[in-house]
């Protein structure tokens, strides 16, 4: 499932406006600095989500193909951790390469 954006007094669109930096595209693993992780904003159609890029895996598979709009944003991982009840539980569970 992953762990995905929930702010519990704005959206998650407000929430990136005023928290993270739109990118042009999904960054490189390798490119991201130390405290910060990448979100991609989903449009499902019917709902939007917004997943936290917590791992290497993880961004591989947000940034696939899929036909789904998305855009691409940098956020501090201390921010994320706000508005996101599962991201600790999901990082301490990753194998691999973390931010």
């Amino acid at each position: 499932m992953g762990a995905y954006i929930n702010p519990q007094d704005m959206t998650k669109e407000d929430w990136l406006t005023r928290h993270a930096m739109r990118l042009d595209k999904p960054p490189r693993w390798e490119d991201i600095s130390e405290g910060y992780m990448a979100v991609v904003h989903i449009d499902n159609g019917i709902f939007t989500a917004a997943g936290i890029a917590f791992c290497k895996q993880e961004l591989e598979d947000f940034s696939r193909p899929d036909g789904r709009p998305k855009l691409w944003f940098l956020a501090e991982e201390k921010d994320l951790h706000e508005v996101s009840e599962e991201l600790k539980e999901y990082m301490s569970g990753a194998q691999g390469d973390l931010r």
